[in-house]
C-alpha cells in the first residue's frame, strides 16, 4: 500500500497510484500466495483464471491478514504439527486387521473407533465435499464433476496422511484391499483409499451376507 512511482527525467512528480490500483497488487499477490501453497509450487499469475481471481477476492482474501510467503509454513501448521508427532505415534498394533472379507464390517466399526481416538477423522472423510443438508457429493456447475476434499491445514494433513498410509498398508491383508492402497501409495490419498474400500465392501456380496447374518 505504500507503494509509489520513482520520479525519471521526463516525469519529474508523477501521479500518485490510485488506492484501489495498490489493493488490487496486495490482492493478486496473497492469492499467489495462497494457491502457490496449495500447488507446493510458484504459479504463473498471468495465466491464473479469472473466475477462481474473483472467488478469491470476494470470499477468501481478508485484508487484516499478514501475507506469509507460499515457502514458509504457517504459525498454525508447525503448531499442529508439532502437536500431532508428541500426541501420535506410529504404532498399526492399534488397528484391527483384515485378513478376511467377511470382517469388513466389524472391521470398519473398530477401525473408525480407532481414528477418531486419535483424533484423525479427517484422514477417512470422503474425498469429495459434501452438502451438509443433502449429504451427497457437491457437483460442480461449471465442469459437472465432483470437487475435491481441501483440507483447511494443508501441512497437518500431508503427516497425517503419511502416517496414517503406513497403518493402511500394515492392516489392510486382502487382495483387493492391498490393490486399493497399492493404487494409492503414490498420492497418499487416505481419503480416496477408505472410499475405495467402503464402496467395494458394502456392494460385494459376502458384505451383504454377513450384514444378514448379523441382523
Amino acid at each position: 500500500m505504500n507503494l509509489q512511482i520513482r520520479p525519471t527525467h521526463t516525469v519529474a512528480h508523477p501521479a500518485p497510484i490510485p488506492s484501489m490500483w495498490k489493493r488490487r497488487t496486495v490482492i493478486i499477490v496473497a492469492a499467489y500466495h495462497r494457491f502457490s501453497r496449495l500447488r507446493g509450487a510458484s504459479i504463473d499469475m498471468r495465466l491464473f483464471p479469472v473466475r477462481l481471481y474473483d472467488h478469491f477476492r470476494i470470499s477468501l482474501y481478508r485484508h487484516d491478514e499478514t501475507i506469509v510467503p507460499w515457502q514458509v509454513e504457517l504459525p498454525s501448521q508447525v503448531n499442529a504439527k508439532a502437536s500431532f508427532l508428541k500426541s501420535i505415534k506410529p504404532n498399526s498394533k492399534e488397528y484391527k486387521v483384515l485378513r478376511d472379507d467377511k470382517i469388513w464390517l466389524p472391521f470398519r466399526e473398530a477401525l473408525e473407533r480407532t481414528v477418531m481416538s486419535h483424533n484423525l477423522l479427517p484422514m477417512i472423510l470422503p474425498p469429495f465435499e459434501i452438502n451438509p443438508n443433502t449429504n451427497e457429493f457437491v457437483i460442480d456447475p461449471l465442469s459437472g464433476e465432483r470437487i475435491p476434499y481441501e483440507p483447511e491445514d494443508q501441512g497437518l494433513d500431508k503427516i497425517q496422511r503419511t502416517w496414517f498410509l503406513k497403518v493402511l498398508v500394515d492392516v489392510c491383508q486382502t487382495p483387493v484391499a492391498k490393490k486399493i492402497v497399492n493404487q494409492n501409495r503414490d498420492s497418499m490419498d487416505t481419503h480416496k483409499v477408505w472410499h475405495e474400500l467402503c464402496v467395494h465392501y458394502q456392494n460385494s456380496m459376502s458384505s451383504k451376507m454377513r450384514s444378514q447374518e448379523l441382523l
